[in-house]
């Protein structure tokens, strides 16, 4: 027989995996060096969502145009150019709500993965490449316009996440 204890604790663990960002990234080539400028052209979208490679492009020249030891120029004038592919974007129900017309969703959790290459100029081998992913939760409104609203509140505030964490590995790369 399973205890109350023992389900509990199962949905615990389920939901703080759940809620969990998960970030990898690693160098593939020599260090970058004192890069000083780096272009960020948009990023490729492999997902069903239009204009979701928008959002992370901004992010991360977001990133970079606040940092002050780079500069965002064009692809062109710039030392370093930054490329990648939004290769998943997916959302889920993870809580579900009770009521008088039965069971309704209560919360969604929206989910991404990024990868991310760095190639000198006129370098072919990246000097740097990357996946990132993390997940980013939002509520269900009353209505599909509400939830819509929320749900691309979400991805802004997790592209924003993804693209502060490939800056950041990226940055100790160079």
């Amino acid at each position: 027989m399973i205890s109350v204890i023992s389900v509990v604790e199962s949905l615990c663990l389920f939901a703080a995996c759940a809620g969990c960002g998960y970030a990898v990234g690693y160098k593939k080539a020599g260090p970058v060096g004192s890069a000083k400028s780096v272009a960020v052209p948009v990023l490729l979208n492999n997902t069903h969502e239009a204009g979701v490679e928008y959002m992370f492009t901004e992010a991360l020249r977001r990133e970079f145009a606040l940092d002050p030891k780079t500069g965002v120029l064009g692809t062109g004038d710039a030392e370093i150019v930054i490329t990648g592919t939004v290769n998943t974007l997916s959302s889920y129900p993870v809580s579900f709500l009770s009521g008088g017309t039965g069971l309704a969703i209560g919360e969604y959790t929206v989910s991404a993965q990024v990868v991310i290459e760095a190639r000198s100029k006129g370098q072919p081998a990246p000097v740097y490449t990357g996946a990132f992913s993390a997940s980013e939760q939002y509520l269900s409104a009353n209505d599909p316009v509400g939830t819509e609203s929320n749900r691309r509140m979400a991805i802004g505030r997790l592209a924003k996440r993804v693209m502060w964490e490939a800056h950041e590995m990226m940055i100790a790369a160079f």
